[in-house]
């Protein structure tokens, strides 16, 4: 269930996403494999701690400061971290003169590992540059410098796909899915949208349905904030391609979420989701909705008043009446 990331308009610009992105690294033991092993061999990046991370120091007077530095004894690496899609290369940051910049740097430390890495977003506007760039320099400097790129987008996936305890770590991921997530369709999908079987206007009435709901909680004085937090007219919020849904709140605490979310479809197979995710409100809402209730990871849902849309207003009334009663 998408929401907003506690780094939300906190960490904005490439110098906090740096500085952020390594701070982690240092932090979590099990986020810092999970990136290094993108940014660096397997073999290599298991040798690195949070001692060898270093953040935005200046090496040699004249060549720039690194964003980010990776180094023990036989390693060194320099990352340097892009996230603005129009922001381009310095001189400095050239792969080009190995007498000037961060390419200078690389290639005068001792050690025998050496990588230059650029972390971009799959939509920079110097990436076909820079992927030619870097086939030719890896040419120049066979044995002694390795040139790779590593996506925003690939970081994201990792923690899909391999999520990390820390809470810590879900808001990272939870900042990156705003800013570097691409709404995108599957093959499957794509033979769904051009078949004249596409199910359009029950696409159209489910949004509808959520508007009503989202309305009728205004009308009754509840305030409704979307995924990012923001209220009123544009209250909902797609911050994760996967739901469109919104909050119903009290004294700025999230106490009831509703919407279409596609996790819970998959695996209750039910449309429409509405649920609490505090535990507190959790015993309150469960003897609201009696044995219908279900739980889909933090949240815990009702599952029996949408097995019928036909009933959305006497359910609706039963919601706001007695669920919402009882959780509030």
């Amino acid at each position: 269930m998408a929401r907003a990331s506690i780094f939300h308009k906190v960490v904005a610009k490439e110098p906090s996403y740096t500085q952020l992105l390594s701070n982690l690294m240092s932090r979590s033991n099990e986020f810092r494999d999970l990136v290094l092993k993108l940014f660096l061999p397997m073999e290599k990046a298991r040798g690195i701690g949070p001692e060898h991370i270093h953040t935005h120091k200046m090496v040699i007077a004249g060549c720039g400061i690194p964003d980010i530095r990776i180094g023990n004894d036989q390693v060194f690496a320099v990352i340097e971290v892009k996230t603005n899609l129009n922001r381009g290369i310095t001189n400095n940051q050239g792969l080009h003169n190995e007498m000037v910049g961060y390419l200078k740097i690389i290639k005068d430390d001792r050690r025998s590992n050496k990588w230059y890495v650029h972390l971009i977003p799959k939509g920079w506007k110097e990436k076909a540059w820079l992927e030619k760039e870097q086939e030719a320099a890896n040419e120049r400097h066979t044995g002694s410098i390795a040139f790779r790129t590593v996506f925003w987008e690939q970081i994201l996936e990792s923690l899909r796909t391999s999520p990390p305890q820390d809470p810590i770590i879900e808001e990272f991921r939870l900042l990156l899915l705003e800013q570097f997530d691409p709404l995108s369709f599957d093959e499957k999908e794509l033979k769904m949208l051009f078949s004249k079987d596409f199910p359009i206007r029950a696409v159209f009435t489910m949004e509808n349905l959520s508007d009503e709901v989202c309305k009728k909680a205004q009308q009754a004085k509840y305030k409704v904030a979307g995924a990012s937090g923001i209220t009123g007219s544009q209250a909902k919020k797609r911050i994760d391609k996967d739901e469109y849904s919104f909050y119903v709140m009290r004294n700025d605490k999230e106490i009831l979420y509703f919407g279409c979310y596609s996790a819970f479809l998959m695996e209750k197979g039910f449309p429409i989701c509405f649920g609490v995710r505090d535990n507190a409100l959790k015993s309150a809402f469960g003897q609201a909705v009696g044995d219908r209730v279900c739980t889909l990871g933090k949240l815990c849902t009702g599952v029996r008043f949408w097995r019928c849309l036909t009933g959305f207003d006497v359910e609706l009334s039963r919601l706001s009446s007695e669920a919402l009663a009882r959780c509030l």
